[in-house]
C-alpha cells in the first residue's frame, strides 16, 4: 500500500501544473496576384439610324435684331416687336388672329418646319400656332396650343382634331412646335414628341405663318424651315446656296 502511494505522488510531482498558452505566430505574407484574365471581344457596332430625306434649308431666323424688317409681314391686328432676341406677338380681342410671315417662305410643297414659343401673358386657354400650307383667309392648316397645356389640328376654322389636353406641353412656358409636310402625309410634334400624323391633302402648297388668337402675349424664336430635294425651291437653294442663304440673313 506504502508503494502505491508513493508511486502516485512521484507521478503529480513530475507532471506539476499547466503552463500558459503562448502567442499565435505572425501571418505569412500574402502571395503574388496571379496575372489578369484576356479582355473579353467587344460586341458588334448597333445598325446605323436611317438617313434623312435630302434637303436643305431654305430659311432661318434667330431674331438678334432690333426691329422684324422689310422681310416680313404682318396682319392688321395685334402688336409686333422684338424684345431679348424673340419675336413677341401680342394679339386683341377685336382681332381674332394676330399673324406674323416671312415673305421669303411661300409656296412650299414638302418642308419641315420648326421654332420655339414661350407664352409671356393673358388668357391661357387662347391658342398659338403654326399656320403652314397659307394660302391666307382661312385656307391653311392650323397646329397649334394654349398655356393649359392643350393642343389642335385644323383646316383654318373647321377642327380636325378638337383640343387635347397633353403633359408633354409645358403650361405657361417653353415649348417646341415642329411640322413635317411630305405630299398629303402630316405630322406635328411638341417637344420632340409626335403627337399627331394624318394624311389630308386639301392644301397642297403654300406659305408659313405664326399666328396668336385674342388677348395674349407670345413670343417665338429660333425659326427655321427646311425642303425636300423634290420641291423646286430645294434646287433653287442647292444651285447657289452659300449665296442665297446670305442674301436671305441680310434682309431680315
Amino acid at each position: 500500500m506504502k508503494k502505491i502511494l508513493w508511486l502516485l505522488v512521484l507521478i503529480l510531482a513530475c507532471e506539476g501544473p499547466m503552463g500558459p498558452e503562448g502567442p499565435t505566430g505572425p501571418q505569412g505574407e500574402q502571395g503574388i496576384q496571379g496575372p489578369q484574365g484576356p479582355v473579353g471581344e467587344q460586341g458588334p457596332a448597333g445598325p446605323e439610324g436611317p438617313e434623312g430625306p435630302p434637303g436643305a434649308t431654305l430659311y432661318y431666323d434667330d431674331f438678334e435684331r432690333t426691329s422684324l424688317g422689310t422681310n416680313w409681314s404682318t396682319g392688321s391686328e395685334g402688336a409686333f416687336s422684338i424684345i431679348n432676341g424673340m419675336l413677341q406677338i401680342t394679339g386683341n380681342e377685336s382681332g381674332y388672329l394676330s399673324t406674323a410671315k416671312p415673305n421669303k417662305v411661300s409656296d412650299l410643297t414638302d418642308f419641315q418646319v420648326e421654332l420655339d414659343t414661350y407664352w409671356i401673358s393673358g388668357i391661357t386657354n387662347y391658342a398659338y400656332s403654326i399656320l403652314f400650307r397659307n394660302q391666307g383667309s382661312n385656307n391653311q392648316y392650323r397646329f397649334g396650343i394654349d398655356a393649359n397645356g392643350y393642343y389642335f389640328f385644323s383646316d383654318g376654322v373647321t377642327s380636325i382634331i378638337d383640343w387635347t389636353y397633353s403633359p408633354v406641353i409645358i403650361q405657361e412656358g417653353y415649348n417646341r412646335l415642329k411640322v413635317i409636310c411630305i405630299g398629303s402625309s402630316i405630322d406635328c410634334y411638341i417637344n420632340g414628341f409626335l403627337m399627331i400624323t394624318l394624311d389630308d391633302d386639301t392644301h397642297s402648297s403654300g406659305g408659313i405663318a405664326l399666328a396668336v388668337t385674342r388677348t395674349q402675349t407670345v413670343a417665338f424664336d429660333n425659326l427655321k424651315v427646311w425642303v425636300w430635294e423634290k420641291n423646286g425651291l430645294w434646287k433653287k437653294v442647292y444651285d447657289n446656296q452659300l449665296t442665297y442663304l446670305v442674301e436671305l440673313e441680310s434682309q431680315k
